[in-house]
């Protein structure tokens, strides 16, 4: 679940009625807009390649949505991951609440040159 995706080449929330693409593989992406979730987008068919978010909860989502907008699930040219959050500082912010192993936290802080602040749940 994603709270961006692209429609018309330009980074949009989801909203009704609206389809888009995945910022990450550029599948088709359709906007999720109900009365009990965050508003997201979701894959069509998901690729087994796209690195985008999959399956986030509830919390993940909300946290995500309080951050400045913009600034959330941004790519940075030169980073293999995507962060939940960019800060204009330069720092990303992770927010987990599922288990990582000792070699997904470094792997993580590694990707961002250890400007990397978590929030965990």
């Amino acid at each position: 679940m994603s709270l961006y995706a692209l429609v018309a080449g330009h980074r949009h929330r989801a909203a009704p009625p609206t389809t888009g693409q995945c910022l990450v593989c550029h599948r088709d992406m359709t906007a999720k807009c109900g009365d009990v979730l965050v508003w997201h987008w979701a894959h069509a068919d998901r690729p087994e390649h796209c690195t985008s978010p999959y399956g986030e909860s509830e919390w993940h989502l909300a946290w995500k949505e309080r951050a400045i907008e913009g600034t959330q699930e941004s790519t940075h040219p030169h980073r293999p991951r995507r962060a939940d959050v960019s800060a204009p500082s330069g720092f990303a912010v992770e927010f987990q609440r599922s288990p990582l192993t000792a070699a997904q936290v470094r792997d993580r802080e590694n990707d961002w040159d250890r400007r990397l602040v978590w929030v965990l749940d």
